[in-house]
Order: structure tokens, then C-alpha cells, then sequence
């Protein structure tokens, strides 16, 4: 349902929060969007900030594929 809410917004930046860390590759985690609701998967070139507020950019949301994906 997110990837089809939000495939014409790729290449927005959204605000959000990282609410958890991969503990194998601090560099990805996932996110919490408030504007539409979602939670989803995030990476970025340097370890994620847990708990903060970010501003994150769409990057992937292909609804065949079922796949929403942002990065910092």
C-alpha cells in the first residue's frame, strides 16, 4: 500500500524518524514517516542516528515490487 501511495513522490525528501539501526551495518535501519503514516527501510553513507529527526529522500517505491526505500 506505500509503495502505491507514494510512487509519484520519488525524489521527495520527507520528514522523519530513525527508529531502528541494523546492528550488523549501522549505515541502514528504518524510518517513520509521519506524512503519509508509514514505516520503512533506510540507508545512508554514514551510521544512522537513532532517534532523530531526519529529513529523508525517496528513493524507491515500486508498487510491482512491493518496495519503499529511502536514504539520508
Amino acid at each position: 500500500m506505500e509503495a502505491a501511495v507514494l510512487h509519484k513522490h520519488v525524489g521527495e525528501d520527507f520528514p522523519g524518524v530513525v527508529v531502528q539501526v541494523d546492528e550488523d551495518d549501522p549505515r541502514r535501519g528504518d524510518l517513520v514517516v509521519q506524512d503519509p503514516a508509514i514505516e520503512c527501510h533506510v540507508s545512508s553513507s554514514s551510521p544512522l542516528p537513532l532517534g532523530t529527526d531526519v529529513r529523508a529522500r525517496l528513493v524507491e517505491a515500486d508498487v510491482r515490487t512491493r518496495t519503499v526505500r529511502f536514504e539520508l
